[in-house]
């Protein structure tokens, strides 16, 4: 990988003259609209990039752009440009110089943390995927035809693209200064071919054939409808899955989401916004566009907003920041502009403010506006009319699509300007470097933004040929776009977090970043689908099986079942390389693929991950990356024949403590925060725990159940958690909370211990729903040791009653039964009547 040499502005402010002497609004502006010192200092950084390999080129800045930006969930941000190294070959290229893709990623504060060089030659474009993970570029490849190439961020190809990394244009798909804008699903929009019209690939890399006629548009005018030299400048997609295209000279066309052009937009489908100067757009939640309309010298530019049928909405006073009080009066603005609707529906603005004085000198700065969706100013954004200058940027280039300034909010709620910077008069221009730039002001007055917990598109890849009535298990996907925990349900079948070994079909939950695999057991006839779909925070994937045909014939295909050793206490992303297996059971050659991993047959030669086929006799291995993270499991499954197979690694528990708190790093939710940390339990609940002041040693959890004189009728079911507080001065008084996996029952106590005195109430304890928060005292209230020795000792837990169990109502006693009758006691009232009956006779 080449170097890539940065320069610090911060060195050369002299260089910059008034547009540095003034880093200053045009008046008093509110909260929102100050720079955000937190960056660089100075709420902007001027990064000055190029490779040490071309000190001897001649330098053109304007060859020079940042084709993407891209700002991720931790505030960190990236350019993706350009620049030039001396040509390998004079007799393939002479004494021109060569392009290649620079890719730069700072952290929030503006310094640099990682970079990547490629090794591509003549690029006119380029664009982040929509996690940012990943990049591809537009140029020129052999054969002078057009090309797309997509790289990893260390500069190395992906492979898993297109034709090994490439997608190879012999369709006149790509024009020469193309725009490249990945949609919501992935797929890659490239503007505007004069044969081709708009283009679209798959994530794959590959024509997606369902757009337009066999992936194209065809062109979106004719010479009658638009007789204008037409160029791509930028796309955007709107909810209801429709894209609006802008096209150089400010028109817009809208397509469908299939790549037909909607003709209730505009006229037949085309928009004539009557603007002389070309800027970008943005979809609108209500499936509108916004744009800039204005005249060539831009002195009465006006944002405009379009509904769905391309009728004008609303449309700002022209936006004019005057003023700003340095000798420079307003004069106009540059095209170029760039748009960007907020969660709350307000659009937040950036545009070149282009400034004169008294000499017919000019400066550039950034002129910034928020505005609510009637487009009516934010009026307390600036304490005026929505608009504000910062005279610290100069003006982004403009010149040429996509080499303009983007807008982000970040994590935070901040407003990021970033782009490429025209700061061209610089001497390290001129001495071979190009200019980026990035300005960051406090933004939104309510802080962070909603939360996102809708990830990007994801899908699993189809297995296909599995065998009947098997355990099949996709590959792995990665979820991204969320800044919160999203929620994740399934239907068919069973998911696993992290593509473990343990699989659920329970709700849950899933982190931006993690992966997730998920799981189903295959139909129970032959060439049958089965389908399982999961669906997190209301996007949804199909994971599709698709059984082997009936066997026709003698030959067995399919082997007996098979697995590998799992491995324990691996090292962090070690590589990780499985048992050998033999496989055994079928008869003739058979089909080998693998997921999340390689194999090598026989365990020789090289690891692979493409499909191939098995001999009967072979054997095989499994290799993985084993997991970054401490006791996570990382899990390959080969399918051999239908049959699949499982091997899982897990990685170690290195037991390092960095924080000092008794809870080693792989364990602790803050390994690197002595007043934060998590005691585990059973079931992959936790203990929260914090503390207001000094800091936490020696946690342990307990089990009391075999500790004497517990107190009688309470459970212990969160068992005893034991600490210390240490460095406090003496006496001090602290709070610490303890957070449980669920709310605690009423009646629960809480309980100290210690072996002279066992169990002991601390009535001091507040307990609200799932929390306790206890106020401690050093050598008073709370603390085992009881003296003001700057040092608290807490064993304590939670107690819940017991619930009594009802006592058994009494049975009933059982009524007397009546004596039965009996044949000597009928006997006896006989012979009663007749002696009575006798007697009766003898008196008369």
């Amino acid at each position: 990988m080449a170097k890539i040499k940065i320069v610090a502005v911060s060195a050369i402010p002299i260089l910059l003259g008034s547009i540095f002497s003034h880093a200053s609004f045009s008046q008093e502006p509110g909260n929102a609209a100050q720079l955000d010192p937190m960056l660089n200092g100075t709420g902007y950084k001027i990064v000055d990039y190029r490779t040490e390999s071309n000190a001897d080129v001649e330098f053109r800045e304007w060859n020079h752009p940042a084709w993407s930006t891209y700002v991720y969930h931790d505030n960190s941000f990236a350019f993706l440009g350009t620049s030039q190294v001396p040509c390998p070959d004079v007799n393939v290229c002479g004494s021109f110089p060569l392009n290649v893709v620079v890719y730069a990623r700072y952290n929030a504060s503006g310094e640099l943390i990682s970079d990547g060089v490629t090794d591509v030659q003549h690029v006119y474009a380029g664009a982040f995927t929509n996690d940012g993970n990943k990049f591809v570029v537009s140029g020129t490849a052999s054969g002078n035809n057009n090309a797309i190439a997509r790289f990893n961020l260390d500069g190395s190809p992906d492979t898993s693209y297109g034709d090994n990394g490439i997608y190879y244009d012999t369709a006149g798909r790509i024009p020469t200064e193309a725009v490249l804008v990945h949609d919501r699903e992935g797929r890659l929009l490239i503007a505007h071919s004069p044969t081709a019209g708009v283009s679209r690939l798959l994530p794959d890399g590959t024509v997606d054939s369902s757009f337009g006629t066999n992936g194209s548009t065809g062109p979106l005018f004719t010479a009658q409808q638009l007789p204008l030299p037409i160029g791509g400048w930028d796309i955007a997609q709107a909810n209801d899955g429709a894209y609006y295209i802008a096209l150089s000279e400010q028109v817009i066309v809208r397509l469908t989401a299939n790549g037909q052009v909607d003709t209730n937009f505009g006229e037949n489908g085309i928009l004539e916004t009557g603007s002389e100067r070309s800027h970008g757009i943005a979809a609108l939640n209500d499936n509108g566009v916004a744009t800039f309309v204005g005249n060539y010298q831009g002195t009465d530019v006006r944002l405009v907003r379009y509904d769905s049928n391309g009728n004008v909405v609303a449309q700002t006073a022209v936006l004019n920041e005057g003023d700003n009080g340095d000798g420079f009066r307003f004069y106009g603005t540059g095209q170029g502009g760039s748009i960007k609707e907020l969660a709350d529906g307000k659009l937040l603005i950036s545009l070149n403010w282009v400034g004169v004085n008294s000499s017919f000198q000019t400066s550039s700065r950034q002129m910034i506006g928020l505005f609510n969706p009637d487009l009516t100013p934010v009026t307390d954004f600036d304490g005026d009319n929505g608009l504000v200058t910062h005279a610290i940027l100069g003006g982004f280039n403009n010149s040429r699509p996509a080499t303009t300034r983007d807008i982000w909010h970040d994590s935070e709620g901040r407003f990021v300007i970033i782009g490429h910077s025209s700061f061209d008069t610089l001497d390290t221009v001129g001495a071979g470097y190009a200019t980026w730039a990035v300005g960051r002001l406090l933004g939104t007055s309510d802080g962070t933004p909603p939360v996102d917990t809708t990830p990007d598109a994801f899908s699993f890849s189809p297995a296909e040929n599995v065998g009947v009535a098997t355990t099949v298990v996709s590959d792995s996907a990665q979820i991204t776009g969320i800044d919160a925990p999203a929620p994740v349900s399934i239907a068919g079948g069973d998911y696993s977090i992290g593509c473990g070994s343990t699989f659920t079909s329970a709700a849950g939950s899933i982190e931006n970043g993690q992966s997730i695999c998920v799981k189903h057991t295959a139909a129970t006839t032959y060439s049958t689908t089965m389908t399982t779909t999961l669906t997190v925070g209301g996007v949804s994937a199909d994971f599709v099986s698709t059984t082997q045909a009936e066997p026709v014939g003698d030959p067995d295909t399919t082997p007996d079942a098979f697995s590998f050793e799992s491995q324990a206490d691996v090292d962090l992303y070690s590589v990780v390389t499985s048992n050998t297996v033999a496989i055994t059971g079928f008869d003739t050659a058979t089909g080998i693929s693998v997921a999340n991993g390689y194999y090598a047959i026989n365990c020789s030669g090289d690891f692979i991950n493409e499909a191939s086929e098995l001999e009967p006799g072979q054997s095989v291995c499994v290799q993985h990356t084993a997991a970054d993270t401490c006791l996570t499991d990382t899990t390959t499954i080969l399918t051999i024949g239908g049959v699949q197979g499982a091997f899982t690694s897990t990685t170690v528990d290195d037991s390092v403590d960095s924080d000092g708190d008794g809870i080693t790093d792989c364990l602790d939710s803050a390994p690197f925060d002595a007043q934060e940390a998590e005691v585990a339990l059973d079931g992959g609940n936790a203990i929260g725990m914090t503390v207001d002041d000094g800091l936490f040693s020696g946690i342990t959890w307990s089990d009391p159940s075999n500790l004497e004189n517990l107190p009688e009728d309470m459970a212990f079911d969160y068992g005893l958690v034991s600490y210390a507080v240490t460095n406090l001065a003496p006496g001090a008084t602290v709070q610490v909370v303890l957070t449980y996996p669920a709310d605690l029952a009423v009646g629960t106590k809480v309980y100290k211990y210690n072996e002279t005195d066992g169990f002991t109430e601390f009535s001091n304890a507040v307990i609200s729903g799932a929390t306790i928060t206890l106020t401690l005292v050093d050598g008073g209230s709370g603390d085992a040791d009881g003296e003001a020795n700057g040092e608290i000792i807490d064993p304590v837990g939670p107690a819940a009653p017991i619930a009594e169990e009802p006592e058994p109502e009494p049975e009933p006693e059982p009524e007397p039964e009546a004596p039965p009758a009996s044949s000597s006691s009928a006997l006896s009232w006989y012979l009663l009547l007749i002696g009575i009956a006798l007697a009766y006779r003898r008196r008369r």
